[in-house]
């Protein structure tokens, strides 16, 4: 049996049109068939409560609207295909006012200094090259944001929130 620290995530989650998009895009031009639950990871913890997230997320979220993100870019992370975003707009000022707790126990991925956000597509460096190549920028929407528990097959979503939605 494999001995995995207790990771817990924090992660954006998008619409449904958007996870679809996604979806097809995976299977399109990547030929993946197996739903990877794609998403922006914003707060990786090593070893921390889950009862001290969640409430610091209770509190956080009822600032949090619906936002679209534009992912304009691919890239290479390891042997993993992501697409990238920049870091600015509501990603940046959501990530500011939720990280100023409980930054000591964030994986060095997610702290201020490295933090890129991705959503990843596949883990094969092979079609890369030619994936780059006809990767144009896709315009999705986030709409909700989940608490969970990193496994080794997946994930453990313990906590899922609904952004409010404006206008």
């Amino acid at each position: 049996m494999t001995n995995m620290k207790k990771e817990l995530v924090v992660m954006w989650v998008y619409d449904k049109e958007s996870y679809e998009r996604i979806l097809h895009l995976r299977k399109q031009k990547l030929k993946a068939d197996k739903d990877n639950h794609p998403h922006i990871t914003f707060a990786h913890y090593e070893l921390v409560d889950e009862t001290k997230i969640i409430k610091h997320t209770d509190k956080f979220i009822k600032q949090v609207n619906v936002f679209n993100v534009t992912f304009d870019a691919v890239t290479l992370f390891d042997e993993t295909i992501v697409m990238t975003t920049p870091f600015e707009n509501e990603i940046k000022r959501y990530y500011e006012i939720y990280h100023k707790k409980y930054q000591k126990y964030l994986n060095t991925y997610t702290m201020i200094d490295n933090f890129i956000p991705h959503t990843t597509l596949i883990t094969n460096e092979d079609l890369f090259e030619p994936f780059k190549d006809t990767f144009k920028p896709l315009h999705l929407t986030i709409d909700k944001c989940q608490i969970s528990w990193v496994k080794a097959d997946g994930f453990e979503i313990i906590k899922t929130y609904e952004l409010k939605k404006v206008g």
